[in-house]
């Protein structure tokens, strides 16, 4: 029975496609993530330059405790995507495993363990400080902290249950998976907000721009996908809720791999 559920889930992915395509070409594959690819390697570029710009200060603590664990987790993501490029370009389906259950699940536990190590940091030198004045970025910090957390929480539920075969949890996350579009528009929509008034309070910083450059396609993209994806054709009216699989690749890889294990597993018993 949970295979036939985990059967229709795969046919919701793609009314052409039934099975996990493999052998893409270099090109493919870039397009394929290309937006993942990009983000990564932009915040890689960022966060080297935070650990230049800080080395020369006297000051070491940000550069140890700070800058140098967000170079290492970025050039960790850039790495977990540009294996997933590998991954899809190979003909193996161990490589392409390893990239959407452990790389992706282990990126989801890193996201939750850096943004509440850097959040209780940030709550510790607050409260070592008479400076209230930055109460309402620390604030605005740990908002977004907690939005993080639970979206990286919420993938990897997602994730787990599909490795796991817990069809029940997958279509109760699936069916309300627009909350975390949801969410990520509106946490998007605050992030240039608030770049904006950095820039025009006299910070013009080049990071500041890119990020809030980033921020705003971000917005015009996720609006974009949730009215076709949510909402009748020409109407802002919402569809029914049904348990769709999310129109993120890696996700529907998984969902992918997993019944063709199920397969090879049905041929390898009907041989014997």
């Amino acid at each position: 029975f949970r295979r036939q559920q985990t059967r229709r889930m795969m046919e919701d992915t793609s009314k052409k496609e039934n099975q996990l395509k493999l052998g893409y070409s270099l090109k493919g594959a870039l397009l394929l993530h290309k937006y993942a690819v990009i983000s990564n390697l932009v915040l890689l570029a960022i966060a080297l330059y935070f650990l230049i710009s800080k080395s020369q200060d006297e000051d070491k603590f940000s550069l140890f405790y700070i800058c140098t664990p967000l170079f290492v987790i970025c050039l960790f993501y850039t790495f977990s995507s540009l294996y997933y490029v590998f991954s899809l370009i190979q003909n193996d389906e161990k490589h392409i495993f390893c990239a959407v259950f452990p790389l992706q699940m282990f990126n989801c536990v890193l996201q939750i363990g850096w943004f509440g190590y850097l959040s209780a940091i940030l709550i510790n030198m607050f409260a070592n400080s008479s400076n209230s004045a930055k109460l309402p970025l620390l604030i605005f910090f740990l908002f977004i902290a907690v939005y993080v957390i639970l979206d990286s929480s919420m993938i990897l539920l997602l994730v787990t249950s599909i490795l796991f075969k817990a069809t029940n949890l997958t279509n109760f996350l699936c069916k309300f998976w627009f909350i975390r579009i949801f969410s990520c528009i509106f946490m998007n929509i605050l992030l240039v907000g608030f770049y904006a008034y950095m820039i025009v309070s006299g910070d013009l910083d080049f990071v500041n721009i890119i990020l809030l450059i980033l921020c705003l396609i971000q917005v015009i993209i996720l609006v974009i996908y949730m009215k076709l994806s949510y909402c009748k054709p020409r109407s802002w009216q919402p569809k029914p809720l049904e348990a769709k699989i999310p129109d993120k690749q890696m996700i529907k890889d998984a969902i992918l791999i997993i019944v063709a294990m199920e397969d090879s597993k049905i041929e390898s018993a009907g041989a014997a």
